[in-house]
């Protein structure tokens, strides 16, 4: 299985969404903008060149505290991970731990919801930990994604 897909942050598809099908008046200010308040439907219309699409979608509550999620488009589904309230130690790597747990998670033969629910533990982990490296093992993220706690990364 080769894994050809872009990754992104919101603020990426949403710059796209604005170019590609215009920004009409009664749509919300792009740094307003939820992931509920867009037509995926739309942005994704011809993006079947790509397998798998996965956005990372990040709510910054102040400089050292976000709500961190993601969402998966496989071709057929949308896939949204639950969302985490995270106190960060260290933003750099984040994005790189979640793109590493996309593709760990979907070349180890996780379906769509289990390989985003993943790669945003991984991630979220990841922002927990000073330095670049996610210092993290599987079967931590594991546990993170599968439910266990109260959806807040606690190092």
């Amino acid at each position: 299985m080769s894994i050809d897909s872009p990754l992104n942050a919101e603020h990426d598809i949403l710059q796209i969404y604005q170019w590609r099908w215009g920004y009409g008046t009664a749509q919300p200010a792009i740094q307003e903008a939820q992931p509920s308040d867009f037509d995926w439907d739309v942005i994704f219309d011809g993006a079947d060149w790509f397998p798998f699409t996965g956005i990372t979608l990040r709510t910054s509550l102040s400089a050292s505290d976000n709500d961190w999620a993601g969402m998966l488009y496989d071709g057929e589904n949308y896939c949204f991970s639950k969302e985490y309230h995270l106190h960060i130690v260290d933003r750099v790597g984040g994005g790189d731990s979640f793109g590493g747990g996309l593709i760990y998670a979907l070349l180890n033969g996780k379906d769509s919801q289990s390989a985003i629910e993943f790669a945003v533990a991984a991630s979220a982990l990841k922002h927990s930990i000073e330095g670049d490296f996610n210092r993290v093992t599987v079967s931590e993220v594991e546990k993170l994604a599968g439910g266990d706690g109260d959806r807040r990364v606690q190092r």
